[in-house]
């Protein structure tokens, strides 16, 4: 069934809610990070929409939208005494949907009871509302606080890729991007999108690609054209999509993070083993709602990292090499799809079927199982296949 929606709000699928449960998650762990070490902090949600949705299930209810998710995850986070000040903007271009949003943000949370947070509804274009307050930075010569954009269009126009790349150009900038690859699809051989898409990419490059017959071929040419042009046009130094599919099993979009910051890259990938705990990084929401049929049943195998395909990974590309827990942890960050929570249960699985030594300040380190970030790992022999 096609959502429904009404002048002002739409219905919230699963995938939108699992979206905004990332957002949500990652937030939580963004605030205490940096503002341990920042006095002023900044969040931007573009294309805040009107703040909530109507409930599926109950049309009267209303479910919170990103605006509200953000607002809530501040204010009920453990550490919020901590934080230093918290500037939040959101952009909405929609003008129903701006009056909507400012009208339920000041009637729940009035900023004369928010200390050191504030916040403000800007009636305007995501692009030029931004790019107006990167220009003034830059006409100071200022460095914009820490920020992280939460960036929600409905298609490509709006996000160009110059904007992504002046954004991030400031050294603790954050993106988790809206990746709209279906609309994409659907317009690629519409001409009067060229302009459009030649903007969303950087590049014309997106147009070989468009030829190309087999759907999957193509979805995944397109998508690495976007991170290939955000870490080298945009200046982002990791990226790390997560595939939205809709009702019918279909791609709709992927959200694509962006960071310059191992620490970052990190902290979302746990956050996505959360929401997909095979590590397949992808949310259905036909997956979803065939399961709530099933509600009730017994799973004797719930889903989990596989250790042992992470076990291998590290021995295939450690073994007969010492080497630091801490660089095998950043190792397999940077390359694997697992992160740093992995690591020590997959090496508790090497130790346990084939040689290593560990050193601690050139001793014999001799608890089993233990691996703290400081001692070093012996992985021995120079065998061509791992122990499995």
């Amino acid at each position: 069934m096609p959502v429904k929606h009404t002048k002002e709000l739409w219905e919230k699928p699963p995938h939108t809610e699992m979206k905004h449960e990332i957002l949500r998650r990652y937030l939580q762990a963004w605030l205490p990070i940096l503002s341990s070490f920042n006095q002023r902090i900044a969040i931007i949600d573009g294309f805040a929409g009107p703040g909530e949705y109507i409930d599926p299930e109950n049309p009267d209810n209303r479910l919170p939208g990103s605006p509200l998710i953000i607002m809530e995850t501040i204010l009920n986070h453990i550490l919020r005494n901590s934080f230093g000040e918290i500037l939040i903007l959101f952009i909405e271009d929609n003008g129903v949907f701006a009056h909507h949003l400012e009208h339920l943000l000041t009637k729940r949370y009035p900023l004369s009871s928010l200390g050191n947070i504030r916040y403000q509804v800007i009636k305007g274009e995501f692009a030029t509302t931004v790019k107006e307050i990167l220009d003034d930075l830059s006409s100071h010569n200022a460095t914009m606080a820490p920020c992280f954009a939460f960036i929600d269009p409905f298609g490509p126009r709006g996000i160009p890729m110059d904007l992504i790349a002046q954004f991030m150009n400031h050294p603790f900038s954050e993106v988790l991007i809206n990746y709209p690859y279906d609309p994409i699809n659907r317009r690629l051989k519409e001409p009067k999108y060229e302009n459009c898409l030649d903007q969303f990419f950087g590049c014309p490059n997106w147009r070989h690609i468009r030829h190309e017959t087999l759907p999957s071929v193509r979805k995944e040419e397109l998508l690495e054209l976007y991170l290939k042009q955000l870490n080298s046009i945009g200046g982002v130094g990791y990226t790390l999509p997560f595939e939205m599919l809709d009702q019918k099993n279909r791609t709709a979009y992927f959200l694509v993070f962006g960071t310059k910051h191992l620490k970052g890259l990190d902290e979302m990938k746990k956050v996505m083993w959360k929401i997909s705990p095979t590590g397949d990084f992808q949310f259905s929401d036909y997956v979803y709602n065939k399961n709530k049929l099933n509600e009730g049943q017994l799973i004797l195998f719930p889903p989990q990292p596989d250790y042992n395909d992470l076990a291998k990974s590290i021995w295939d590309h450690f073994k007969g090499k010492k080497v630091g827990v801490e660089n095998i942890i950043n190792w397999v960050i940077l390359h694997t799809r697992y992160c740093s929570i992995h690591v020590r249960k997959a090496l508790g699985i090497i130790e346990e079927i084939w040689k290593i030594r560990k050193w601690d300040a050139g001793k014999p380190y001799l608890r089993k199982k233990q691996f703290p970030e400081r001692i070093i790992v012996e992985f021995l022999g120079d065998q061509e296949e791992a122990p499995y």
